[in-house]
């Protein structure tokens, strides 16, 4: 069980990194951030970082937890769409 929740926390984190990684790459090719609350913080990369970090430790917390398999499903499906948006926009 222990091994589980550490392949979730991993899982989690790979994919914040993925996403910011990403953003990062589409916005240096001339793509524009449209959800508000992330453009703002991209203003301050600490902040953009720190942000990312509390989102991936409430959804840990919120999925080890529980178990909760299907905030684990809508939470990849939502960074997934992120992260492929970008890599499309990064591509364009």
């Amino acid at each position: 069980m222990q091994s589980r929740k550490v392949l979730l926390l991993i899982y989690i984190i790979v994919l914040q990194v993925l996403d910011v990684l990403t953003t990062y790459l589409a916005l240096s090719r001339g793509a524009v951030e449209i959800n508000p609350i992330v453009s703002f913080m991209l203003q301050n990369p600490l902040l953009f970082w720190i942000m990312k970090i509390l989102v991936a430790i409430t959804v840990y917390v919120a999925t080890a937890s529980t178990d909760n398999k299907l905030l684990i499903i809508i939470y990849s499906l939502v960074m997934i769409q992120a992260i492929t948006i970008n890599i499309l926009n990064f591509l364009h």
